[in-house]
């Protein structure tokens, strides 16, 4: 089956990324992403590669497992994509003013995944301590 108008969603959705900011922060049409999401139609392979790094997550997952029920998409970090302004478009304060909110939501994004990425750790280990404290009660 293929999850993924679903999983793009889901992860954009995760790092607090609007719909509308996704087409450039890839690198296609707007509507394209749209229609993408809503499953309207299917990318072709360069899309599904730069929509698989700009996650960082495996095309296969992206296409084939509903990453909606898992934690898989937090096995990896949250890139930094903040595209520098050109000079013409830093004329004024308040355009330097809203690059700088974009290098800190950037920021922020990186820091809440990479907790979500500790908490998933901890709650593996804690598996794998109560699997084999259970394996050691069976054996003894």
């Amino acid at each position: 089956m293929n999850y993924f108008s679903t999983n793009i969603k889901h992860l954009r959705k995760k790092r607090g990324i609007r719909q509308a900011d996704m087409p450039n922060l890839i690198g296609i049409a707007r509507t394209t992403w749209s229609s993408y999401e809503i499953g309207a139609s299917e990318p072709n392979i360069d899309n599904i590669l730069r929509i698989s790094h700009f996650f960082r997550i495996s095309t296969t997952d992206l296409l084939e497992v509903d990453l909606t029920t898992t934690d898989a998409e937090f096995t990896s970090e949250v890139p930094l994509h903040v595209s520098l302004p050109s000079a013409e478009n830093m004329s004024g304060v308040a355009e330097l003013d809203a690059f700088i909110t974009e290098i800190l939501k950037a920021k922020q994004q990186t820091i809440e995944t990479q907790s979500q990425v500790i908490l998933s750790l901890q709650a593996l280990i804690d598996r794998l301590v109560a699997d084999m404290a259970k394996a050691k009660l069976k054996s003894a």
